[in-house]
């Protein structure tokens, strides 16, 4: 029982070590990946080892026993699984050094169409080859054949773990200085060129979708595509909770500004509400929800600057008499009134009103 359970951590290990190396090598295929070395695994690995049991239970038509003392103790009765599982544990380390071995000559070949800079990939692989080549006879030489899986895995491993890097492209993150430089010129259509590109190369980057959506919102006077921008940016999934506060806080802040749309504003503002229920980003996004104009004509009379008439410096304060009131239009104060007591009824605490 110890024997085989020292070969199942044995193979444990290489199964491991080949995992870490091949997704090292397919970092950018994500699921697909794991996919191909769970195939690979079970093919190179995993169907051997079972054929080989399954053969020496007898449970394949026309296939003899391949262990001649399992053969005998079946055929006197006898407790043969336990002599099964220990003709398994040498057939473990054996199968699982040659699978290793294979996996990472097939990595070293890709590695090898995969390298940037082919002169130091050969200079890498030659001396460590022959650095390891004594190494791996040695083995070959004291174990045999059923060493040699051993002996080229040693030889490869240390080949592919230092050139690997040759073989990984280095992804440099987006720069947006064009798009920038193109703003600052006026020039918004080529701004928007540059954006895109970038984007192309990293499509998940908020900056750039910021940026893009910012072009439609101040420099195309597109706000629907600036809007569906945003909200499409905070549906993706790796943006953060604060990107997607920020994004819809910018975007209340472009229907108020440029559309005097307090309608849009309120909506941009809810949807932080709803995706982000029982945050602080939520309750900051309500607060100014409960702030905002119900209209338009609210919004423009809270836009308009108050004035107040100081008295000059050579006024006498105490005899400055107030200026007589002005007459009003008795139909606009009912409006205004009316106004101000439908803000008083969303918001009782509304002191202006």
């Amino acid at each position: 029982m110890a024997a085989i359970l020292s070969s199942l951590a044995i193979v444990g290990m290489l199964v491991l070590l080949a995992r870490e190396y091949w997704f090292r090598l397919f970092e950018t295929e994500g699921p697909t990946a794991h996919r191909q070395f769970f195939l690979w695994t079970c093919k190179g690995l995993v169907v051997p080892i079972v054929v080989w049991i399954l053969i020496n239970c007898g449970l394949v038509p026309g296939m003899p026993i391949l262990v001649p003392e399992i053969a005998l103790t079946q055929s006197r009765g006898g407790h043969w699984i336990r002599m099964l599982a220990r003709s398994c544990a040498p057939v473990l380390v054996i199968t699982g050094s040659y699978w290793a071995a294979i996996t990472f000559g097939w990595l070293q070949a890709l590695i090898a169409s995969r390298a940037q800079d082919r002169e130091e990939f050969r200079a890498q692989v030659v001396f460590w080859s022959a650095l390891l080549l004594p190494v791996a006879g040695l083995i070959f030489y004291l174990l045999g054949p059923s060493g040699l899986g051993l002996a080229l895995l040693v030889w490869l491993f240390s080949s592919v773990h230092l050139t690997l890097p040759l073989a990984l492209k280095k992804s440099l993150p987006p720069s947006y200085a064009r798009a920038v430089a193109r703003v600052k010129f006026g020039k918004y259509k080529d701004a928007e060129r540059e954006v895109l590109v970038e984007l192309e190369k990293s499509a998940d980057n908020v900056e750039g979708w910021m940026m893009l959506a910012d072009l439609y919102a101040n420099h195309f006077n597109d706000l629907p595509e600036a809007d569906r921008t945003i909200r499409e940016l905070c549906r993706q999934p790796n943006i953060l909770t604060i990107q997607v506060s920020l994004a819809l806080h910018r975007l209340a802040d472009w229907h108020l500004n440029h559309a005097q749309d307090p309608v849009s504003a309120r909506s941009a503002l809810e949807e932080i509400c709803r995706r982000l229920p029982g945050t602080h980003f939520a309750r900051m996004a309500r607060q100014r929800i409960d702030r905002l104009p119900a209209t338009r004509e609210e919004l423009r009379e809270q836009q308009k600057t108050k004035t107040f008439k100081l008295p000059a410096l050579s006024d006498d304060l105490e005899e400055t008499q107030a200026d007589p009131p002005m007459a009003s239009n008795p139909g606009e104060a009912t409006a205004q009134a009316d106004r101000l007591v439908e803000r008083l009824e969303r918001d009782p605490n509304d002191v202006e009103s």
